[in-house]
């Protein structure tokens, strides 16, 4: 596998760990609320751009309106942080569902069936990280036949 590859097929597994870091490290800095920038637009067409944006680049699709509602007048309302939108956004079930199937298809060049999808994704949804279920798929018996 090339380095770009490699890298690449990191990506799903740094936006899993990134999703679930939960808070500042003690001392630091809370995050800070959406600001509105000079020009360009109000606050709230900004944070619907943010939204749709986050859904394209980390779910690979379109913004559902009903996220936009959510998450945009979240962000509006100063109730979320960007971070935060982002945080639940790479830790929802669809991101899950995303990550385990790439790493099937990465690693054994089939998608997941149903019950491999869930197990693995309550495993993330319940604290695990993608390097553990990928550490998982590389020591099961599929894997080992392949070689």
């Amino acid at each position: 596998m090339g380095i770009r590859a490699f890298a690449g097929a990191l990506v799903p597994v740094m936006l899993v760990s990134i999703a679930r870091a939960s808070s500042p490290p003690a001392g630091a800095p809370a995050p800070v609320p959406a600001p509105v920038q000079p020009g360009g637009g109000s606050a709230s067409e900004k944070n619907v751009a943010f939204v749709q944006h986050l859904f394209q680049d980390v779910l690979g699709r379109a913004a559902d309106p009903s996220a936009i509602t959510t998450y945009g007048g979240a962000l509006t309302r100063g109730v979320m942080t960007r971070q935060q939108v982002a945080q639940a956004v790479l830790g929802s079930q669809e991101n899950a569902n995303l990550v385990i199937t790439g790493l099937y298809n990465r690693l054994l060049h089939h998608p997941p069936d149903q019950a491999a999808l869930t197990y693995f994704v309550t495993i993330l949804q319940n604290g695990g990280t993608a390097e553990q279920v990928e550490a998982q798929i590389l020591a099961s018996p599929e894997y080992y036949a392949r070689q």
